[in-house]
């Protein structure tokens, strides 16, 4: 018994065996596709976007509002990622005035007591003073006083210049 009895359209299957094994060898690379170079294209755009975002945000900023100084607590974040503090404003008959030093403001919220274990409470006991403190810039312009030496990348603000 021979091979052509056993498999009677075995030349038939093997030609098309070989016909796929042609196209498979002859198929254009995935990136010389118009898919490929499409994805490529994609690749590019998004990994440009990406870098431009980067740069912006590691980019220092200057303080252009000086109504609002935000003081961080410590931790400076909160679970949700959000920043934990509050937000100072020194206020007259006049309206807000601005406030020229940041680190000297938040100093005067952390020396009476914030923050307090009770929120509620209308004397909270004095706090401690950070000794150092790291000065960075929200997005809305205002100054962020966070304690300790901390990257302000680290908590989405800008770098204070100068």
């Amino acid at each position: 018994m021979n091979d052509n009895e056993r498999m009677p359209r075995a030349h038939a299957i093997e030609d098309l065996l070989v016909e796929r094994m042609h196209s498979d060898l002859t198929r254009p690379r995935w990136w010389r596709t118009w898919w490929g170079k499409l994805s490529a294209a994609g690749t590019v755009f998004v990994l440009a976007g990406v870098s431009i975002a980067a740069f912006q945000v590691l980019q220092p900023a200057p303080v252009t509002d000086t109504e609002v100084v935000d003081c961080l607590a410590d931790p400076p974040l909160n679970a949700d990622g959000s920043l934990s503090g509050t937000s100072v404003s020194v206020l007259t008959e006049d309206g807000r005035i601005n406030v020229d030093d940041a680190v000297a403001t938040c100093r005067t919220v952390w020396e009476a007591g914030f923050p307090a274990d009770d929120p509620l409470d209308p004397s909270p006991t004095p706090g401690d003073i950070p000794t150092s403190f790291t000065v960075c810039v929200t997005n809305d312009g205002h100054p962020a006083v966070a304690p300790g030496d901390i990257d302000c990348v680290a908590l989405s603000l800008h770098p204070a210049d100068g």
